[in-house]
């Protein structure tokens, strides 16, 4: 038999990618069940079954994180520029199930290298936050944008509320903790009707 030529890590790697694919489709039952649900205690069960899925979400991003920073493999830099149009395919039955739009910017395919698993996890963790701060019948815009001084990228997040949507004070903390967990910054600006928050990748994640 000939051996694989693959590593051991990148088999593991793309087995906990697949995961996600799971997870994502738990998230969109949970996402239908919360907008038809009855009574509060069904929307309270549903809700807790997304908290779960992300938090599930999160370890699943820092496990890939470890993977990737283990002495023999190294950081996996390649072209990111195709990881939002995925995750747009993906998410966007969990968007349209929260009533939320992903509006779509120009641009998006321009290449940017950087660290694949560092981009995939700052994305999802913006587009969590994108969902609590549009609410429903809001819209985001969610795009990798560079640094002209400094040889680094960043996942900018700009969100418009559904009518009537008070976005819950809570919730940038998830980006704000992967920003300090990471030695990376987060930057937000409010602006009439809007928000716009960037999340910057630290130079050990873009080249």
């Amino acid at each position: 038999m000939t051996p694989s030529p693959h590593s051991p890590h990148e088999g593991i790697t793309n087995s906990i990618l697949r995961m996600r694919t799971s997870l994502a489709r738990v998230e969109l039952a949970a996402s239908r069940l919360a907008r038809d649900a009855a009574t509060p205690a069904a929307r309270d069960l549903a809700t807790g079954i997304s908290e779960a899925v992300l938090d599930i979400d999160d370890e699943i991003g820092e496990a890939l994180r470890t993977l990737r920073s283990e002495p023999d493999t190294g950081n996996d830099f390649e072209d990111c520029s195709p990881i939002l149009a995925a995750l747009r395919e993906r998410i966007t039955p969990i968007l349209r199930a929260h009533g939320i739009s992903w509006l779509r910017l120009g641009g998006e395919d321009e290449v940017v290298i950087a660290d694949r698993v560092a981009v995939e996890l700052a994305a999802l963790v913006m587009l969590r936050t994108g969902i609590a701060q549009a609410g429903h019948g809001g819209a985001i815009q969610l795009s990798l944008v560079r640094d002209a001084r400094v040889p680094c990228i960043g996942l900018c997040l700009t969100t418009h509320p559904g009518d009537g949507h008070i976005a819950d004070a809570d919730a940038l903390v998830r980006a704000r903790t992967l920003a300090q967990r990471h030695g990376s910054s987060l930057v937000v600006r409010h602006s009439e009707g809007s928000l716009t928050a960037t999340l910057w990748l630290t130079r050990s994640e873009a080249k």
